[in-house]
């Protein structure tokens, strides 16, 4: 039986849309100074799709700066993104230029076109959605700040004329009360089910470990803008557990069966909460199910643990035997997906670009989409810029966006080890089954050959070839991946061997 593991993919602020296809899009932030936006496609919940640049930032204006908090909606026949940004990139201080746009698009890769600017204020606004009310009528709410002269992000909603028009004065909707809150209300995110409608939203502070999720119930849906139709609920609804800390920012799905409902969220990806180090704020995405309580409200239970199998989402289908790919790596219709961000993963002119250096705890690899392998020739060609090495991953299972997570082979070529075959079993380091000196120096552009025929492992540059046995990994996937640097890689084959 096939299996996924949390992390999925690194990343923050998820937001995931089953299309009226029935293919999964998501777009998620990227870095401090991404100004790409991502949206990546996939038959699966369980695994990130394979990103498409659909839209960037211009080179000046109201939003020039880093995308946060994208949402893609699916309203009225038509695609619509909801996106973050700002004036400038300048840390903190630019917090107060953060003002919320919007995309449009007839197809959710789209092309997209600039819908502008919501008009919401002169006050910094973040993280928006969108709510439709039973008679119909959407309602944007986002997170107001009065940027740390009250030290709280409260809620607000407002009245929409269309997708991409705001018809009202915005409405305090929720503002921090509880210990458990600190200052931040942020994230909302609207569900209803069996007409109860509520809003998830997110508290305390995402650099935290104590980052969570919370819920507002609407006890009077005939008056949604009046504060006093919402009642709070006086704890988290989901918080750190099972060694997962910070978990929040999340988006709410359902599976492919049309019955199973699943979280999609963000947690931290290390345990520092110092807020003016980067790394506070490296976060990762999982996806993990839940249930309704008799009350109509989702019981989302406790983080599920790391690193954990966890059986597929039902209805979704597993891996296919692989047969033949002549060319995996393409700038247009790229059967890769990445277990890192994606923005550090870029395909360009055919070459796929991993930089294993810019966040190394989440690992870089990026692996062919919905095939299985057992017996098979795979080569490729690539480029070792430096660190430990790069070279393809054989028959791998429950890869995850953490350094290490996956169970498989890896064929890679350094300098400090040469020619070598590794194999992962998880967490730990992989253990090293063989390895043979190899002339490569960094910058090379190598040929890497392998045959995997039973428990034998051929591997071949030029005239070095390294022979090993192992039989702990059967059937799995094949990819690429890069370790401590950065990695070049063009011209994926893969061919199954004949019985």
């Amino acid at each position: 039986m096939q299996t996924y593991v949390n992390p999925i993919s690194a990343g923050q602020d998820p937001f995931v849309l089953r299309g009226p296809d029935g293919m999964y899009y998501s777009v998620f932030s990227g870095g401090t100074n991404a100004r790409g936006m991502f949206v990546a496609q996939s038959p699966r919940l369980s695994e990130p799709g394979v990103a498409h640049l659909v839209w960037s930032t211009p080179a000046e204006g109201w939003n020039s700066g880093a995308i946060w908090a994208p949402e893609l909606h699916y309203l009225r026949g038509r695609y619509y993104i909801y996106y973050t940004t700002a004036a400038m990139d300048r840390g903190v201080s630019a917090w107060p230029t953060r003002r919320l746009g919007v995309l449009e698009a007839d197809a959710p890769l789209g092309p997209y076109r600039d819908a502008g600017k919501l008009s919401l204020g002169e006050e910094m606004s973040i993280d928006g959605t969108v709510l439709e009310a039973a008679d119909g009528q959407l309602y944007f709410v986002y997170t107001r700040s009065l940027c740390f002269r009250d030290r709280q992000n409260s809620l607000y909603i407002a009245p929409m004329a269309s997708p991409t028009e705001i018809s009202g004065e915005p409405q305090l909707l929720s503002q921090p009360q509880w210990p458990w809150e600190e200052y931040v209300n942020e994230g909302p995110e609207a569900i209803r089910h069996n007409g109860r409608l509520m809003i998830v939203y997110s508290a305390h502070a995402a650099h935290t470990a104590e980052y969570c999720l919370a819920l507002l119930t609407c006890e009077n849906e005939a008056d949604i803008l009046n504060r006093d139709s919402w009642a709070k609920h006086g704890a988290p609804c989901f918080r750190k557990g099972s060694g997962v800390i910070g978990p929040g920012h999340a988006s709410m799905t359902i599976a492919p069966d049309g019955k199973t409902h699943y979280l999609v969220y963000h947690c931290k990806s290390n345990a520092c909460d110092s807020f003016l180090e980067s790394r506070s704020m490296w976060r990762m995405v999982c996806v993990q199910p839940f249930v309704w309580q008799e009350d109509n409200t989702p019981r989302f239970g406790a983080p599920l643990p790391l690193g954990a199998p966890l059986p597929l989402p039902p209805g979704e289908t597993e891996d296919e035997k692989g047969v033949l790919v002549e060319n995996a790596i393409r700038s247009e219709r790229s059967l890769m997906i990445h277990y890192g961000a994606h923005e550090h993963a870029p395909i360009v002119e055919d070459i796929l670009y991993l930089d294993a250096g810019e966040r190394p705890e989440y690992g870089c690899k990026s692996i062919v989409r919905g095939l299985c392998w057992d017996d098979a020739r795979l080569s490729v060609t690539l480029r070792m810029i430096g660190g430990e090495g790069s070279g393809l991953l054989l028959r791998v299972r429950n890869a995850g966006a953490r350094r290490n997570l996956m169970q498989g082979y890896a064929a890679r070529v350094s300098q400090r080890f040469g020619l070598q075959l590794l194999r992962y079993d998880g967490w730990s380091e992989p253990v090293r089954l063989g390895h043979t000196a190899l002339q490569a120096l960094p910058g090379d552009w190598l040929r890497l050959e392998v045959q995997m025929r039973g428990d034998t492992f051929t591997l071949r540059v030029d005239n070095t070839l390294l022979t090993v046995r192992d039989a702990a990994y059967a059937s799995g996937r094949v990819g690429v991946m890069a370790e401590g640097d950065m990695g070049w890689f063009q011209n994926l084959r893969v061919e199954a061997l004949t019985p």
